[in-house]
């Protein structure tokens, strides 16, 4: 049977309103963070960070957190509801343990669930991580070297420097080899020099100073190492 030109123009016409209508009708999850990104500040390292990001569900249909995945050991996650409805909320805590980090640092937690447009959601911690003390340098090299050079090349200099709030307490271990000595200090630095004894034995050797500070009422420490051959 054959169509008019206007025959297939009303079918086009219908064709195109029932697609409208199908899509219209089609339900989908969608997931839509308040806050995707969370700066936590400044904080000393060690600090638990601790957040809770909300998020709804602004389409028409139940939306299913199907995993969670943090960017590493260091983060945890968890969500008190795995199934939302539309129109709902729920939550995803995220904590971050800031050890063993420091400066500038962003950690990401991927969402994988089945909103349709953006399987993959990510929410984000990010802020600055102090370490309560640091030295310079951060070990003690004085590599290979004549004992006959020992006052040329047996000299080190070692700086300390604390953040406000921690108190440099003292040097807590000296390894025989090594004198070490204060040239000066300031509220948030010490210089000491570092010099290997004359009695040294030959060959290599390796041992640590231990710096002991105090943070918060509690007594820490720290380890520098110290290495060398002398020959």
């Amino acid at each position: 049977m054959l169509i008019s030109k206007k025959g297939k123009l009303f079918l086009f016409i219908a064709f195109c309103l029932v697609s409208i209508n199908a899509l219209s009708e089609f339900k989908k999850a969608q997931i839509e963070f308040s806050e995707p990104v969370y700066n936590f500040g400044t904080v000393r390292e060690g600090f638990k960070v601790v957040h809770s990001f909300d998020f709804t569900n602004s389409g028409n249909a139940d939306l299913v957190i199907q995993r969670v995945v943090p960017a590493c050991g260091c983060t945890t996650s968890s969500i008190d509801n795995e199934k939302i409805k539309p129109g709902d909320s729920a939550t995803i805590s995220v904590e971050l343990d800031t050890t063993g980090f420091s400066g500038n640092k962003t950690k990401r937690v991927r969402i994988y669930t089945n909103d349709f447009d953006s399987p993959i959601s990510t929410v984000t911690l990010a802020g600055v991580i102090l370490k309560d003390i640091e030295t310079s340098p951060k070990s003690i090299v004085f590599g290979k070297f004549p004992k006959s050079k020992i006052k040329e090349r047996g000299i080190k200099k070692l700086k300390i420097k604390t953040i406000k709030g921690v108190k440099f307490l003292k040097i807590d271990k000296i390894p025989n080899f090594v004198t070490v000595s204060k040239i000066k200090q300031t509220k948030s630095e010490v210089l000491f020099e570092v010099k290997i004894k004359n009695a040294i034995n030959l060959g290599s050797f390796r041992d640590k100073i231990v710096i002991l500070y105090e943070a918060e009422g509690k007594q820490y420490t720290k380890v520098v190492k110290i290495s060398g051959n002398a020959t």
